[in-house]
This record gives C-alpha cells, structure tokens and sequence, in this order.
C-alpha cells in the first residue's frame, strides 16, 4: 500500500477497498482468502464517493464504491492512537485530512457506503433469492464490514482498535446510530458522536419493505418486476426513481416520507426494534449534536426568490401549518421572528425536521445534545448550516471560539472519554439548558409534526 506524505508526520491513503467487490443488493464482505486481495502493489491516492443522488437532483460518485481514507500522524505499530470513523452525509467536500490527524495524534478512516436505494431497497423479488430470506440495510452492512476491516487493519496505520469512535454527519449519523442495534458490530466501536441525523428511526418489516418500495421497483422495471431488472438497471435510474419528500420544507398533513434510508427488520443485521433495544439504553458513551440551520439548502420555493416579501412567505406558512391547526401558523410566525424571513424558515424546517426529533431522542436514550447555532457565510446565506459543527471540528482555524469549543468537545470525548450532561448550546461560548424553547412550541402545539415528521434518515 503506497500513500501519500502530506506534511510533517501527516500521511494520507485514499481509496482502500475494505470489502471484497460485491453484486448489487448482496451483502459486503472482507475478503475469505490472500487471493481475493489481489497480489499487485496498490496505489491509494485517490478519493471515490458512492453514487448518489444529490440535494440538486444530480447523481454523483460510483457504484463500485467500497473503500476507505485513512488519515493519520504514524504508521508505527507502537503508536496505538485512538481511531476516528467518519461517516459523511450529503455534504462530502467536509473531509478530515492528514494534517487535522498530525495536529490531534488520532487516526482518522472516512468510510463509503451505500446510499439511497442502493442502500437499503428491500423487495420480495431480492429476498427470494436468499436463504434465509432477507433484503435491504447493505449501508447499514457495509458499515460492519468497514469497522471489521479497521479492526484488522487500523495498527498498521498506528491506530488502535480497542479505542474506536464513530463519528457521523447527516445520513452518517443515522448510521452510526442505527449500528447500536446490530450485535455483529458490538465490540467494533467504543463511542459514537451523531450529528445532524434522524430522530426517528423506524424499521420495517421484509412484508412491509416490499409495499414500501413497490412504487421505485414498478417504475425502474415497467411493471415487469424481476431481480434481473434490479441488478441490470441503471443505478442512477433507481436512485432516480426515489421521489423523496424534500427536509427542506415544512411538512403539510397526509404528506409522506421519502423511501431512501428505510431500515428493516431483516434478521440478519437487525433483529429486534431499535426503540426495543434502546429501552435499556446504548451500550457505548454517545453524544447526538444538531446544528440550527440544519435544513439551509435549494428550495423548491422559486416564488421566493426574494425573501423580503413577507406576504409570500407568510401565505407558504399558513398553507404548510395551515394544514394541521388554523392557528399554528400565526402561533409559529410569532414564534420565529428575526425580521430575516428565511432564517425564520430555514430554523422551523430545522426544528421540526431535526433538531426536536434528535432532542426527543437524546432524552429517550439518556444522551447529552448539542446545538450548534454560529452561523456562517455559505451559498446559501449566512446560517448555521447542516455541516458547520463538523467543519469546525475540521477546520485549522482553531483561533475561532466556536471552532476551539466544537474541537475541544470533541477529541475530549474521543481521547478522554469526556462527555457532559443536559443540552448544550454552542457558539461563541458554551452555555446549559433545560430544554430547547423552540422544541417545547411544538411539543405543546402538535406532537405529531415532530414525531411523524422528522427526517427518515
């Protein structure tokens, strides 16, 4: 394995296969023989992502796509530095590098797994074929796979594998969460830290998967469904073919979820309801974070194009809220007003969608949560965007107060053990709540925007 030095004991290795190449919708695996590893000399220099569907509607990446990065300050064995695993969401330009891990003395491995319906499509025509019959979380697979081969493997990159924490962004996060309640993957990992997943993750049985991703299969095949067709397809055709309902905007009564991202009940990686399992709590120290402007991103709201118009903006709340109560969407217009009509949009979105169903979460498994409300300059405006807690964590300029908080808090937990207690809020300072207000609103005014509504995956 050849990489590359990219400063004073900062080495970097792009691009390593931990899994042995795979059929579509067929689980990953490390390699049973010498021989499967191939025998040539590999050059790992350079960065794939799996093929996926953009928040821009454009697919992305590869579908041969089972590798990891490796980041670190060593390559030798005696070093035994605690391990980094980064699990990226839509955003993957916000990377660790190998000069983050010189400046930390940990290890870092950005792990690629499947997405969307590549990921998780469970259909009776892929479950025939298996025995015993099972479909579906080859993301969720693919991440067990990773943490086996960092087991294996990590030493020789100076990392140490009692000393795992993982660390997830977006549908990273949800990932790393959902690992709890797969028993293949206890003892891989021994912290988690989740930012900016779902709260709600549910999981479907092979039955029900199967009437759940029926419309996808219908229209990738033409009606003639057969597993031939699944694996023949395009990927970008069945990525395509997933018709999510967009986190970016508020929910409306009778609306439905997106199919990308559904766990099931497989009896294979998941066995038993995650909300079972997490009745008697998780069984590793776990951090879940949110950042406000979670859902900053395209809108499908071209009318808005200038959000100085108030009117418009307050005719899209009421048509949204409208739905559920008369008066929610003058309660929820009093509620979010910063005189910035897409901040107070974006930061609805945000609370409904994720940060309150992250919140619920965090209390129901006897978690700590953080908020991270610094806003940033991003193409979008300056908001406290879905990566800017990660981006700090990344970044090299740890003169910035919230970026030496987010740090601190972090490589503490990872290096020490170190975690808090409650909600926090971070910015500029870091201060302890008792709740988040907003989360208290919509608690009182709807449960069910937050409990139905949070984003899937």
């Amino acid at each position: 394995m050849i990489g590359d030095v990219e400063g004073d004991n900062a080495f970097a290795f792009r691009g390593i296969p931990y899994g042995v190449p795979v059929e579509r919708f067929t689980e990953s695996r490390l390699p049973l023989t010498l021989d499967e590893c191939g025998d040539e000399r590999r050059m790992a220099n350079e960065s794939i992502i799996c093929i996926r569907k953009t928040a821009d509607q454009e697919i992305v990446g590869e579908e041969d796509c089972l590798t990891v990065d490796v980041f670190t300050p060593s390559v030798v064995y005696s070093s035994s530095l605690p391990v980094v695993v980064y699990l990226a969401g839509d955003d993957t330009e916000v990377m660790p590098s190998a000069r983050l891990a010189a400046d930390h003395s940990v290890v870092f491995v950005v792990v690629n797994v499947r997405q969307g319906a590549l990921g998780f499509l469970s259909h009776n025509v892929v479950s025939a074929s298996e025995y015993p019959r099972r479909s579906g979380n080859y993301a969720l697979g693919d991440l067990v796979t990773a943490l086996a081969w960092v087991k294996d493997n990590v030493v020789h990159f100076g990392g140490n594998p009692g000393a795992v924490t993982l660390l997830g962004q977006g549908s990273g996060a949800s990932l790393v969460t959902a690992v709890t309640g797969v028993q293949a993957a206890d003892g891989l990992y021994h912290r988690i830290w989740a930012t900016g997943g779902s709260g709600v993750l549910t999981e479907l049985s092979l039955e029900d998967a199967t009437e759940r991703w029926a419309e996808l299969v219908d229209k990738v095949c033409l009606g003639r469904v057969s597993r031939d067709c699944l694996l023949d397809a395009d990927a970008a055709k069945i990525l395509s073919a997933d018709e999510e309902t967009s986190v970016s905007e508020l929910p409306r009564a009778g609306s439905q979820q997106g199919l990308a991202g559904q766990l099931t009940l497989d009896m294979q990686f998941l066995k038993v309801n995650l909300n079972h399992t997490w009745q008697t709590g998780i069984k590793v120290p776990i951090v879940f974070g949110a950042t406000a402007g979670s859902a900053a991103g395209p809108s499908a709201h071209a009318e808005l194009e200038d959000w100085n118009n108030t009117a418009t903006f307050q005719q899209l709340v009421e048509g949204a809220l409208g739905s559920w109560d008369n008066q929610l969407p003058t309660l929820a217009l009093e509620r979010y007003n910063t005189s910035n009509n897409w901040i107070d949009f974006t930061s609805m979105v945000s609370d409904i969608r994720t940060v309150c169903p992250l919140l619920d979460l965090a209390n129901r498994t006897n978690a700590p949560m953080y908020l991270a409300t610094k806003q940033r300059a991003t193409e979008f405006g300056l908001v406290a965007d879905s990566t800017s807690d990660i981006a700090a964590i990344f970044s090299d300029a740890s003169e910035d107060a919230f970026n030496k908080n987010m740090k601190t808090m972090f490589f503490d937990f990872v290096k020490k053990g170190e975690s808090f207690s409650g909600i926090k809020v971070v910015e500029n300072d870091v201060k302890n709540v008792e709740s988040l207000e907003n989360c208290d609103f919509w608690r009182e005014s709807n449960p069910l925007l937050v409990q139905d509504f949070g984003k899937v995956f």
